[in-house]
């Protein structure tokens, strides 16, 4: 039983983590077990397909993965990987890194929608672009920009 004079405790109210530093729309901030603080999260990029019917729209979904939507490869490649450079040039291609260690598989029929987790230690710090890369031939079959020409959609939350 309680004593009357026996005060009640202290009401508790919940409050929300902090936003990230380098959040750009609503839905980048929502808190993961990877974690939403790079300032790349929420960009999209379309594809620039160049090779085997390659087709999507790049988003980076947290700081460990991105996703890939409407796409599309005939599966032809002999060793095509999702791959970081600079920028989407030939050079910076060539000297970039694999972002995963699965060999991409094809979806020749399209709209297919997949994502990727980074390999474990790496960051989106050096990543100017993602290209679905062929190692046999050094060939970009498609590859997007994340840099200041992607953009944050927000869809519909708005902008903080």
């Amino acid at each position: 039983m309680l004593n009357p004079l026996t005060p009640p405790p202290p009401l508790s109210f919940a409050v929300p983590p902090p936003r990230p530093p380098n959040c750009l729309c609503r839905r980048c901030c929502a808190q993961t077990g990877c974690g939403k603080t790079h300032p790349t999260v929420g960009f999209k990029s379309p594809m620039e397909g160049k090779a085997h019917d390659w087709q999507g729209t790049l988003e980076i979904i947290d700081d460990c993965s991105f996703r890939v939507t409407g796409f599309k490869y005939d599966g032809k490649g002999p060793a095509a990987y999702w791959y970081a450079g600079a920028s989407t040039s030939q050079s910076d291609l060539t000297e970039g890194f694999r972002l995963s260690e699965f060999q991409i598989q094809g979806a020749p029929n399209g709209g297919e929608t997949i994502e990727v987790q980074l390999t474990a230690g790496l960051t989106w710090d050096k990543v100017g672009a993602i290209s679905g890369w062929c190692e046999t031939f050094n060939a970009d079959f498609g590859s997007g920009r994340m840099t200041s020409g992607s953009r944050c959609h927000c869809k519909g939350l708005g902008p903080l």
